[in-house]
């Protein structure tokens, strides 16, 4: 995404609890849900409405380890009846890992997302620099 990005804050009437994985989410997405929801819930940034976004984040980051499967078992390149060429698995990782970065960057995961202000799940300092640098 290019240009300014947006400035996201704790969202008001955040969940207070983690919620449980959707059943329809496959095991390798359930428990990347149940590695990063405690800690969107605890910086008060996931509420009812953005469980979709975070199912299809998991949805996407499972996907891209189960192409990384593929590549790890069959290599970069297969052996076709026409000579060798890139395993379709190389691409689809590729498509789904954009997808789950860009699911990261709404969600406030990403290292770069999660330093805006809000977002880091500290009480923000009022224009001191030194407990801005944590001294």
């Amino acid at each position: 995404m290019k240009g300014r990005k947006p400035e996201l804050r704790p969202i008001e009437g955040g969940l207070s609890g983690v919620p449980r994985a959707p059943d329809h989410l496959s095991e390798p997405a359930a428990e990347e849900w149940n590695r990063v929801a405690p800690d969107l819930v605890k910086r008060q940034i996931l509420n009812d409405t953005a469980l979709t976004t975070l199912a299809h984040y998991c949805m996407a980051s499972a996907q891209a380890r189960e192409a990384d499967k593929s590549i790890a078992k069959h290599g970069l390149l297969i052996d076709t009846p026409a000579g060798p060429k890139s395993n379709p698995a190389v691409r689809m990782q590729t498509q789904y890992l954009e997808i789950a970065r860009r699911y990261a960057i709404e969600l406030g995961i990403t290292p770069s997302s999660r330093s805006r202000k809000g977002l880091s799940g500290k009480e923000e300092s009022r224009g001191n620099d030194a407990a801005d640098l944590g001294l």
